[in-house]
């Protein structure tokens, strides 16, 4: 009888062994990262160039579905259209590009002759940069424009916004995705739904007006040296916020919860409403 018992526990033992080992083996196949992971099989590439005339401070709109935009400056009064497609080849022929391009303004958007699988389109484009960006879109892809002095609106329903060196007022809008504004000191709005969101300035503020950056579910990160007379409200509903910013501010006012907080204060001539639903509030003087 002992015996049996001996036999059936190691029976037992085994099978633990067993089942445990391919427990371990599918966890490691259906990590996340295995999911999101996907290599298209078509790797052919098409790319086209054309130069048009276009005047300094003329205005562009760019709208894509599938595809990454980039906007770069020149000292020329020309736009340079860069069109790279990539995917299946004989897709190709059943993607277009729509441009209506005059000396003061140009609009450009992607034309799909039949339903693609395989295959996008990323635009990059060479412009003066005093030109007003009044529409860069797209659907799924990375948005990047740098050293432009008018205006930029930037949306993504999909993908992460880049901006840089943009002195005119900014909106950047993203579903799914971080931003990451660089010296932008006229910002009106970056608000991302799903992502994180950083902001770097020497100097920001809009005199009369109110910045809000805005996230649902991410971190912000927020630091500037000086500001003009404004407003901002910072707010992220799931995630910490860190300020870092060039004095001690006052006329501070803290509603800390168990989970968040909501802090209210002033730095300069800057006003700041700043809130978190879940996540931490930290804010650092800047070291000189």
């Amino acid at each position: 009888m002992k015996g049996k018992i001996i036999m059936i526990a190691l029976i037992l033992t085994v099978l633990t062994l067993i089942a445990t080992g391919f427990y371990s083996t599918l966890t490691q196949a259906l990590k996340p990262s295995s999911w999101i992971t996907f290599t298209s099989p078509y790797n052919d590439t098409e790319v086209t160039e054309t130069t048009t005339p276009f005047k300094s401070g003329s205005s562009l709109s760019i709208s894509t579905d599938n595809g990454a935009i980039t906007i770069l400056t020149h000292d020329k009064d020309t736009l340079v259209l860069k069109e790279t497609k990539k995917g299946e080849k004989k897709e190709f022929a059943f993607i277009e590009t729509e441009s209506t391009i005059t000396k003061n303004s140009a609009s450009i958007k992607t034309i799909y002759k039949k339903e693609i699988h395989h295959s996008s389109i990323s635009y990059e484009l060479t412009v003066p940069a005093s030109t007003t960006v009044t529409q860069a879109r797209t659907s799924n892809g990375e948005i990047t424009i740098k050293n432009i002095t008018g205006s930029v609106a930037a949306s993504t329903s999909n993908g992460t916004i880049n901006l840089s060196l943009i002195t005119g007022t900014v909106e950047a809008r993203t579903s799914n995705g971080k931003i990451v504004l660089e010296n932008c000191p006229q910002v009106l709005q970056a608000r991302s739904s799903n992502g994180s969101i950083s902001v770097q300035a020497e100097k920001m503020g809009i005199p009369g007006k109110t910045t809000e950056i805005r996230t649902s579910n991410g971190s912000i990160h927020f630091a500037c040296n000086e500001f003009e007379k404004s407003s901002f409200n910072i707010t992220t509903s799931n995630g910490s916020i860190t300020l870092i910013l060039p004095e001690t501010p006052s006329a501070y006012e803290s509603d800390k919860q168990l989970l968040g907080g909501h802090t209210t204060f002033t730095v300069g001539q800057a006003h700041f409403d700043v809130e978190t639903s879940l996540g931490s509030i930290k804010i650092k003087e800047r070291s000189r």
